[in-house]
């Protein structure tokens, strides 16, 4: 099934709506991407001022010399204006004045990660860029941001620089402006689509299920598979409000399975009315999205997600690499990973935010309804919305996350897995679960005996937060682990990073544990070898004796007397907000539906 639509209705909560396909669904990508590509930097005295060293920098200094030839240069510009009026009068990429004074071109369609090498191109490339870019490539040259004259010529100095190899760029251009080979083999002539003209994909509105099984999905340049409930965020024109009657229980539950692999690189797979979504690849690999190739982010952001507080349940046998995109549910929903044979990856974490959008019908009305809220966040996540209020039937505590890799790593340096009350609730009862590798069984040499698989966990700088924390691995933990509440770390081999617990904090390592441990309520630390720096009002390291290590020791290092200070600031902030009126209470402002939320406060109880 290629490049294809679909948009229907259930009318009743037992309904089941079905697509079956034998082999792929396929939806084009707008992406044409290469590996393995290294873009040399623009030389630092040709840059305009206050202009950064970037990749992109070519769009704005790449120049006609023609042009330059027979410019003429007004009398009245001053030396400072002289390599910005030149630049802009005889750019190839439309270089402009942006309001804050400095200067951009237009970056046509290419995009680049320079941590990965790819470099892709966004729709069609035009011929005209194609041509431009295989050409040698002239800037203007400059010292102290002025332009030099050649005493020879008297004209202008020009360097010529070297971007991308031309063949790369050709490959680019014939790739985008032809059909793929899968619609070549279906007779389709075809080039890229525009990602700013994505098509609808696969939405339902109203309750029941909703069963999507193939081959293996690439969704391509679509808006995904989606739940609506009783509005359509996107592209609709109200096409699902007239379910309000006969959907009072909830949006409809997704269903996605596929024999291999599923592809959803600016894609959504998500239940925004109610429902959960299950996403199960039997014999394959899931990539799940580039944010950070959309400058403009949709209403309903990239991912598996669901904002209806429905759970999300994503399996697979093989890798599981969220990107730049997230596993989360929004709206209190629980959250659960595995990858049967493989790795679980939050990601490469992104910067933009992410639109979380709400399809519900009001109690007393009777009428289709939605909220819209933007959030950051990346990677694995369990939230409550900003105002759970403004939506009947919200969660106010967010929902569990459980990731377990039997035969892998989970992997979270970039992307993040964090558990968090956007609506400032700090009650506790939600746990995150992470379980990596599985350990021995049975006896050696007899029947049944299983060697186990070794997993590791790398939490790195972005690391897990959340309420309670577990995280086993039979294997090492490194990084980063903040819980509200108590937190257990169990390494097989071991432990290296940060464990800040509001309540008790257990770490166990087969070998060396090391890095700062802090337990508000308590620390016990146990492994082969342990040095790491341990604070807490009751400490046991390796069954001692407990002690009290907080205050000045000799044993303290500077961070962790920092992180102890911070704790207890901390807790009175929250006994002083504890102890404020009712009144208070009463007048505090209601977050905007629009709030953008771009940090993670950690709240710990106060010591006793």
């Amino acid at each position: 099934m290629i490049d294809c639509v679909f948009s229907g209705q259930n009318l009743h909560s037992s309904d089941i709506t079905s697509i079956t396909v034998a082999g792929q669904i396929y939806n084009r990508s707008p992406y044409e991407f290469v590996y393995g590509i290294n873009i040399p930097s623009v030389p630092a005295t040709d840059l305009l001022p206050g202009l950064g060293s970037s990749w992109e920098d070519i769009f704005t200094l790449a120049i006609n010399p023609a042009a330059l030839a027979s410019l003429t240069i007004p009398a009245n510009l001053t030396p400072q204006q002289l390599a910005a009026y030149i630049i802009q009068s005889t750019s190839l990429f439309q270089t402009h004045q942006l309001p804050n004074g400095q200067y951009l071109g237009f970056n046509p369609g290419f995009v680049y990660n320079p941590a990965t090498g790819r470099l892709g191109f966004a729709g069609q490339m035009s011929l005209n860029v194609e041509s431009v870019l295989t050409q040698p490539i002239t800037i203007l040259h400059l010292v102290n941001g002025l332009p030099v004259i050649d005493p020879a010529t008297g004209h202008y100095e020009m360097d010529t620089i070297t971007w991308v190899d031309p063949s790369i760029i050709s490959t680019l251009y014939q790739t985008s402006i032809n059909p793929s080979p899968i619609e070549a083999l279906a007779g389709l002539n075809v080039g890229a689509p525009s990602p700013l003209n994505p098509s609808l994909g696969y939405r339902l509105g109203g309750s029941g299920q909703f069963d999507i099984h193939a081959g293996s999905i690439s969704l391509g340049n679509t808006y995904g598979i989606l739940s609506c409930g009783v509005e359509d965020p996107q592209g609709g024109y109200d096409r699902y409000v007239n379910l309000a009657s006969v959907t009072q229980s909830g949006g409809a539950t997704v269903n996605v399975t596929v024999a291999g692999n599923l592809d959803m690189l600016t894609s959504t797979i998500a239940a925004i009315g109610g429902g959960d979504v299950n996403v199960t690849s039997t014999g394959g690999s899931m990539d799940l999205g580039s944010q950070e190739l959309f400058n403009n982010p949709r209403q309903v952001g990239l991912g598996i997600f669901t904002s209806g507080s429905g759970n999300v349940n994503v399996t697979a046998f093989g890798d599981i690499n969220i990107d730049g995109s997230r596993i989360a549910t929004f709206n209190g929903g629980n959250v659960f990973i595995e990858s049967l044979t493989g790795n679980v990856d939050a990601g490469s974490g992104g910067t933009t935010f992410n639109g979380v959008f709400v399809s519900y019908v009001d109690p007393i009305t009777g009428a289709a309804d939605f909220y819209a809220e933007n959030v950051y966040g990346s990677g694995i996540l369990a939230n409550t919305l900003v105002d759970p209020a403004l939506v009947p039937g919200s969660a106010i505590t967010p929902g569990n996350i459980t990731v377990k890799t039997p035969r892998g790593d989970i992997i979270a340096s970039l992307g993040g897995i964090v558990q968090e009350a956007l609506n400032g609730n700090i009650a506790g009862g939600p746990t995150i679960d992470l379980v990596a590798g599985t350990p021995p069984s049975g006896t050696i040499g007899q029947p049944g005996y299983s060697p186990g698989y070794v997993g590791n966990v790398d939490l790195g700088d972005s690391g897990v937060i959340g309420g309670t924390v577990n995280v086993t691995a039979n294997g090492n933990i490194t990084g980063l682990v903040i819980s509200r509440q108590s937190s257990s770390v169990q390494a097989a081999q071991n432990f290296n990073g940060t464990v800040l617990s509001g309540g008790s904090a257990s770490v166990t390592g087969g070998g060396t544990v090391s890095g700062t441990i802090i337990g508000v309520g308590g620390a016990s630390v146990s492994g082969g070898s342990v040095s790491a720096e341990v604070l807490g009002q009751n400490v046991s390291v390796n069954g001692g004796a407990s002690q009290s290590t907080l205050g000045t020791t000799a044993t303290a290092s500077t961070a962790s007397q920092s992180a102890a200070q911070q704790s207890g600031n901390d807790s009175k902030q929250l006994a002083n907000n504890d102890s404020n009126s009712d009144d208070d209470k009463k007048h505090k402002p209601k977050p905007s539906l629009s709030r953008h939320i771009k940090r993670v406060t950690v709240i710990l109880p106060k010591a006793s």
